[in-house]
């Protein structure tokens, strides 16, 4: 998860991808969106007491609506920078129930035995692409088949 007070990233990200940054500047800085999973959700699915993303947010992302005469957990997608404190704290397990995704994201569970190739294979046009054929060895990471 990425801290509130912390620029660290932006000062040794060796290709620039992630540029200086001052740490003020962060609340407007878009990661990624929460996003709460209603079925799994202690509070949604089983009307627990859980305030544990809440209580986490830095940004105070997380408000309440009285949903059938329960207090109801909601990202608020203005102030949500997509920092995933709230995923790392969560105590639901194996997966989190709230969970933040980049625009476009689709997250796929490698399950034991199975290879991201297996998942998701490079497509046969783009097999001899300049990119995907770099020497082994090569200071550019890809994908290895």
């Amino acid at each position: 998860y990425c801290e509130e007070k912390c620029g660290n990233c932006g000062e040794i990200c060796p290709t620039g991808a992630i540029q200086k940054f001052d740490t003020s500047d962060k609340p407007h800085i878009k990661m990624g969106l929460a996003n709460i999973n209603r079925s799994t959700c202690l509070v949604w699915l089983r009307e627990e007491d859980c305030m544990v993303c809440d209580e986490h947010c830095s940004y105070r992302a997380i408000y309440w609506k009285e949903v059938q005469g329960k207090l109801r957990p909601y990202v608020d997608n203005e102030r949500c920078v997509g920092c995933g404190m709230c995923e790392n704290k969560c105590p639901v397990k194996p997966e989190a129930a709230i969970t933040v995704n980049t625009q476009g994201e689709h997250r796929v569970k490698i399950q034991p035995g199975q290879t991201w190739q297996q998942i998701n294979p490079i497509p046969e046009q783009t097999k001899s692409d300049k990119f995907h054929d770099r020497p082994q060895g090569s200071d550019m990471p890809y994908p290895q088949q």
